[in-house]
């Protein structure tokens, strides 16, 4: 939880050796921390894949369902988009 919270705050390996130190907490060798912080950023990575393909599939259902728009020839979808968010 700790390599977790310091990701993110931005913090690297010298930074978490020193809030370790401040909380007389043992300190992860480098090697760890390296571990952890690739394991957590692979399945961060993964959780994201997986939201941006849900949300992708929402629009794309909405706008097919709702507003009864079919995708072109090319794949691409027919959306409303506004640059002040309405």
């Amino acid at each position: 939880m700790l390599i977790y919270a310091a990701m993110m705050c931005s913090f690297a390996n010298s930074d978490v050796e020193k809030i370790c130190s401040l909380l007389s907490i043992k300190h992860f060798a480098r090697m760890t921390y390296t571990h952890y912080y690739t394991f957590i950023k692979e399945q961060t990575l993964e959780h994201i894949k997986d939201v941006l393909k849900r949300s992708r599939e929402a629009l794309f259902h909405y706008y097919s369902e709702e507003l009864d728009r079919q995708l072109d020839v090319s794949g691409d979808l027919d959306m409303d988009v506004s640059f002040d968010g309405t």
